[in-house]
């Protein structure tokens, strides 16, 4: 599925839906186990969506991982990584990032990758 407003990137049996069409909300579903793949594509994508906003318009990331199954060491390095490549877009555009987990191991690793970027 690709709107200019959605998005879904899959890799195997796992998947991202990234939804601009309640802008300023951005919602990002994950579900299964989040690959590199998965990272880079989303970044591109939001990177893109972001850069085409227009300059004052401000933004809140909601991303829900409860189906979130696994994260890989390798995969948290590339969060943090891809993390970077947005930075700029997201500091001009967002206002906050709310998280939704259903497990303790992914707050912490998404602290982890804080303290990374």
């Amino acid at each position: 599925m690709v709107t200019e407003t959605a998005v879904e990137f899959r890799d195997g049996g796992s998947g991202v839906v990234i939804d601009a069409s309640y802008l300023p909300v951005i919602i990002r579903t994950y579900s299964g186990v989040t690959t590199e793949k998965i990272v880079r594509e989303c970044t591109k994508w939001l990177n893109d969506r972001l850069s085409k906003l227009p300059r004052q318009q401000k933004v809140v990331v909601i991303s829900d991982a409860r189906a979130v199954t696994a994260t890989d060491p390798k995969v948290r390095k590339v969060v943090a990584e891809e993390s970077k490549k947005l930075e700029l877009q997201m500091r001009a555009h967002n206002v906050d990032t709310i998280v939704i987990l259903n497990s303790a191991v992914l707050r912490g690793a998404i602290k982890a990758v804080g303290w990374i970027t």
